[in-house]
This record gives C-alpha cells, structure tokens and sequence, in this order.
C-alpha cells in the first residue's frame, strides 16, 4: 500500500493483506449462491507481525454490507467475530480449516473453506471513527461469487469494537487497558487496533463510500502481498490439493470468480 496525500485529521493505524474466505454447506456438492454457505470470513494479516496477530473474523451475515459509491448507508451493518488469532497466519488457517471439516467429520465432499478474494486493506482513523478500507488484488475483474457475496473492488467499512458476548467462554481475554476503554460503552473505535488480536472481539462493520482516495485522502496498492499472506495461501495451495481428490477447487473463486 502506498499513501498519498493522506487529510491531516486521518491517521493510518495498521496495514496489510486481506483474504475473503467462504464455507458451504456439510454436504453441500455445488455451492451456487449465500444459501448454500454455513459461514463467510475475512482474514487481516497485518504487515507488522511483530506487533499483531493474523485475525480471522466471520461474519454473522451471509455477506458483506451493501456499499453505495458516493455515500454512506449506516443501515447497511453486519456483526463480526474474531474465530481464530494466531501470530502465524499458516496456524490460524490451519484451525479454521480443521475445525469447518472437523463439524461435519461424515460430510462428502468435505466444507473446505474456500478463498473468495485476495487484496490489501488499512485501518484508519478519521476524527471519532475508524475505517477498515480495502482493494482486491485477485480476482482482477469481481465475478458472481464476490457480486453474490458483496466483495467490491473496492470496499471502505466504518468498524467499531462491540462489547463481548454474554457467554462466559466467548469473552475475549483483554489486558486491563482495553478492557477500562470499552467498559460501559455500546461501541468503541478500534483503536488501538490491538483489540483485534484476541479471540472472540466483536467488530461493527457500517458500510461507508466505497472509495478512500477520494474521501480521506488513502491510497491502496491492490499487488502488495505481505509475506504473511503468501505464506498463508501457500497452506491454502497445499489444501486444494487434498481437496481436488474430493473434487473441490478451493482457489477458483480467485482466480475466475465462479463459486466452487
């Protein structure tokens, strides 16, 4: 990612690779839209694995938040949850898929997890809210898998940290200074953005314009895969191989945009 004339009320917070991943349906032979999937993702491998975790986040919807070019739809809203954290992304792939083939051990074919996009994305601050804003690198031209799901080329979310779940083993273990910062408050910003390195943090995602060059000033640079995201798809390759022999191509949808 590169930043340009970035407005002087916008901090950038965190930078790095993105997946969109999608899960079917136990049993499910030909996946052909959001009805036939048990669950979508989207993986934040940040640049800066010294300081964060790589976080799977899945979505409490069957797809991303509508967003309008040109303006905001703070209708448009889906709540996320952070499943796996892991400081190496090959580990936090390695247990979303084996937890996905693990609920459904009689299934065939198997609920491989599938990779529905690739791209770069940046959390930022502008004035009393952050972003998460991306750009897909792959694939190049979105098909009916990333229209079906709302996958943009580009996509800009105001995202907010909720307060955690009611039950007592989906409570995410903050250190004291996070959790003093979200005590008594129906949401917080994310930042610092080390709320997202715990399991089971709970995000708000509010659809904003879809373009942050235009509106705060950011651009991203779509073909700047980190090292944590090659390393990451360098599993997902190993696991398309496993998968092919059940007939499942787990990196079509990046490639041409065709569910698989």
């Amino acid at each position: 990612m590169r930043v340009g004339e970035v407005r002087p009320q916008v901090q950038v917070l965190e930078r790095g690779s993105i997946l969109f991943l999608y899960q079917p349906k136990p049993g499910t032979a030909t996946v052909g839209g959001p009805d036939d999937l048990a669950q979508l993702y989207f993986m934040l491998i940040p640049d800066d694995r010294e300081e964060h975790k790589s976080r799977v986040f899945g979505l409490r919807s069957a797809a991303m938040p509508v967003i309008v070019a040109g303006s905001a739809a703070p209708e448009e809203r889906v709540l996320a949850v952070a499943e796996e954290t892991a400081p190496d992304p090959r580990v936090a792939i390695d247990r979303l898929q084996e937890e996905a083939l693990e609920r459904a051990p009689g299934a065939r074919p198997r609920p491989w997890v599938r990779v529905a996009g690739e791209g770069r994305y940046v959390l930022l601050r502008h004035g009393a809210d952050t972003h998460l804003a991306y750009i897909l690198d792959r694939p190049e031209q979105p098909g009916e898998v990333q229209e079906a799901l709302r996958i943009g080329r580009r996509g800009n979310y105001l995202i907010s940290v909720m307060p955690p779940a009611a039950q007592p083993d989906r409570q995410p273990l903050y250190p004291g200074r996070l959790k003093a910062r979200l005590a008594g408050q129906e949401s917080v910003p994310v930042e610092p953005t080390d709320y997202l390195d715990y399991r089971h943090t709970q995000v708000l995602l509010l659809a904003a314009d879809s373009d942050v060059s235009d509106e705060l000033g950011v651009r991203l640079e779509a073909d700047a895969q980190n090292q944590g995201e090659r390393q990451a798809l360098q599993v997902l390759h190993k696991e398309e191989r496993l998968a092919a022999g059940e007939g499942v191509a787990l990196l079509d949808p990046t490639r041409e945009g065709h569910w698989a």
